[in-house]
């Protein structure tokens, strides 16, 4: 695998394009037959280019031009704010709420959405058209 390979991984990974990764490297609109460019002409970008592009990613400079299974493994746990754990900005701040709660609130908060994601997975089966229910 090689620093293009690496990069469309990380791209994936942080539920992106590569249209999107130049816009947020450059600040400006760039297509991607740059990253193709680079690819066709076997040259990685300028160091300072890369540096934007695997700050943007999540990772090191090393990581994309090298690479690393294992560190990749622990470079994608770790969010950005530090945490082993940083679950998707949708639920982040549910997340959050739950921090503050003591070990029985918990218990009733997580028997409350277990109910209702149940309820919701049936109700749902009965909606769809021709579903037994």
């Amino acid at each position: 695998m090689d620093f293009f390979d690496r990069v469309k991984e990380y791209v994936k990974l942080n539920n992106t394009t590569i249209e999107g990764l130049m816009l947020d490297v450059f600040n400006k609109k760039k297509d991607r037959d740059s990253f193709y460019g680079w690819k066709r002409r076997s040259v990685l970008p300028r160091a300072d280019e890369a540096i934007r592009i695997a700050k943007v990613l999540n990772t090191t400079v090393e990581e994309l031009v090298e690479g690393d299974d294992g560190k990749r493994y622990i470079l994608n746990l770790i969010s950005k704010e530090g945490n082993l754990f940083a679950p998707p900005g949708r639920i982040a701040d549910l997340v959050e709420g739950l921090k503050s709660l003591d070990s029985d609130q918990l218990e009733i908060v997580r028997g409350t959405l277990n109910g209702l994601i149940l309820s919701l997975k049936n109700n749902e089966n009965i909606q769809k058209p021709g579903a037994v229910g």
